[in-house]
């Protein structure tokens, strides 16, 4: 009777031993995974974040041509020149007046930069004066914009 107690003692504790390998072993699975579910989600924040901070520089884009105003606007059968309010000038070379083309010169190279001196002429950075006025004798050419007053009507298509 003895050796059956014993035996039995042997077993359980055989069984035991092999439970608790077997605990042990889900343990580690469960580790695993709950690592594995932790790195997703650090890559998820990461990638979140990069999606905000190009979000954000995607806006500042807009934000910033949306401070940027044309202030002076001279036309002529040669094209548009732009006077932008953060002092640059972008030109567009054989465009006619039109809404359309105005718009563009938003997104245009910039040319050169240019001062606002007391007299109200606008003196360029090659050293070249332009004074803006709203009479001018040439039909096809003149200021279209002054200081932010429209003087010409943007033609519409």
């Amino acid at each position: 009777m003895r050796h059956n107690y014993l035996l039995y003692f042997v077993l359980f504790t055989m069984m035991g031993c092999d439970n608790s390998s077997k605990l042990k072993e889900k343990e580690l699975q469960l580790k695993e995974k709950e690592l594995e579910l932790k790195e997703r989600e650090l890559e998820l924040k990461e990638t979140s974040s990069q999606k905000n901070q190009s979000k954000s520089k995607a806006t500042e884009e807009p934000n910033k041509l949306a401070e940027k105003k044309l202030r002076y606007l001279f036309y002529s059968n040669g094209g548009l020149v732009g006077y932008f309010s953060d002092g640059s000038i972008v030109g567009c070379p054989r465009c006619d007046l039109l809404k359309e083309n105005v718009e563009n010169l938003f997104g245009g190279e910039i040319l050169r930069s240019y001062t606002i001196v007391k007299d109200g002429s606008l003196l360029m950075s090659n050293g070249d004066r332009q004074i803006p006025t709203a009479k001018n004798n040439n039909i096809g050419e003149g200021w279209a914009l002054i200081d932010y007053k429209w003087y010409v009507n943007i033609n519409q298509p």
